[in-house]
């Protein structure tokens, strides 16, 4: 029963995405002395499926809504993500990069995990 409900899932996932990672060099920049750090892919053409829900919210009467989009991303309980790490997902033919905002739920036969815009490197 399981299995057939993880595949009814996963069909619904029409998108993929890959999650990146910072990674130190092993030697410092010898001019500088500074930690160089690189951009690796831990995961690679994950199948996913991206969730959006607008939200709006007012304080009172006399002011105006506030509207925000919560995105929401759906992928195998056994794909890794790293805290701090970067997703590019590419759904419908728009493709977008990523960051986890928050503490993925995970269940038996999926993983949600709650993404926002990414904007750079920590």
């Amino acid at each position: 029963m399981v299995n057939a409900y993880r595949k009814a899932l996963q069909s619904l996932w029409t998108g993929v995405c890959t999650v990146y990672v910072r990674v130190p060099s092993p030697t410092p920049d010898p001019a500088t002395g500074r930690t160089v750090w690189a951009v690796e892919a831990v995961a690679e053409a994950v199948p996913c499926r991206l969730s959006f829900e607008t939200l709006s919210e007012t304080q009172d009467e006399s002011s105006a809504a506030k509207v925000t989009q919560s995105v929401k991303l759906f992928l195998d309980p056994a794909v890794p993500l790293p805290a701090g790490s970067k997703l590019t997902v590419t759904q419908n033919g728009v493709t977008g990069e990523y960051v986890q905002s928050g503490e993925a739920a995970v269940y038996s036969n999926h993983k949600e995990v709650p993404l926002e815009l990414f904007e750079r490197w920590a």
